[in-house]
């Protein structure tokens, strides 16, 4: 399987004009997430399939996990169903006033393609309306105006609808090949207890999503 994988990565870097290096690592006294985290430290970015429901092997999402909270670096998932043939072109861009929604917002500007569109959205429930993260969004949206990108700026407040599903819908509904999130904003017990936007993505993902811890 490792010939066939390396094979495959070979090919598909042939023409890449930076220099592409493959690795391949066995895991002698350390565990798979402990291995990956410190190969992906001098990283750009990480790219991952999804990890799928059925027929996975045993804690690829406990690792995926892992991995997105310890590596310090951006994280890029691809979903195991459908084609994806751009990454960039249109971002959808999930902001929250946090430190990881923040660093997500700006790791994601080097995947944006040059002259690339970005929807900025902060969704929450009704009841959490407030006006800070919506005037985040508009000094995020000045940012990106710097670097060329063409942003436009929604607040999306359902009363139905978490907020990961709504940037789902709202991903589908604009052509987006691309979804931006922070990851991880709570600990793991408040995530296990009351949910988490980032495992709803990583379960339900229809575009490529991007995270950032």
């Amino acid at each position: 399987m490792s010939e066939e994988v390396k094979a495959a990565f070979e090919a598909a870097t042939a023409d890449l004009s930076n220099a592409a290096e493959w690795r391949l690592a066995e895991t002698e006294g350390t565990t798979r997430s402990e291995l990956l985290v410190e190969h992906a430290h001098c990283a750009d970015l990480i790219i991952m399939p999804q990890a799928e429901q059925l027929g996975s092997s045993p804690g690829s999402s406990q690792l995926q996990e892992n991995l997105v909270r310890e590596c310090g670096r951006p994280v890029l998932i691809v979903p195991h169903s459908g084609e994806f043939t751009s990454v960039g072109a249109h971002a959808l861009v999930g902001l929250s006033p946090t430190r990881e929604s923040t660093r997500a917002s700006h790791d994601a500007i080097s995947l944006l393609a040059p002259g690339g569109k970005a929807t900025i959205i902060t969704a929450h429930r009704p009841k959490d309306a407030d006006d800070l993260p919506f005037e985040n969004a508009k000094e995020m949206a000045r940012t990106y105006t710097c670097h060329g990108i063409t942003v436009e700026v929604q607040d999306r407040a359902d009363p139905k609808l978490a907020p990961g599903d709504v940037l789902l819908n709202e991903s589908f509904e604009r052509g987006c090949d691309l979804i931006v999130v922070g990851a991880y904003g709570h600990s793991r017990v408040y995530d296990m207890l009351i949910g988490a936007t980032t495992t709803h993505l990583m379960d339900h993902m229809t575009a490529p999503v991007l995270f950032s811890a």
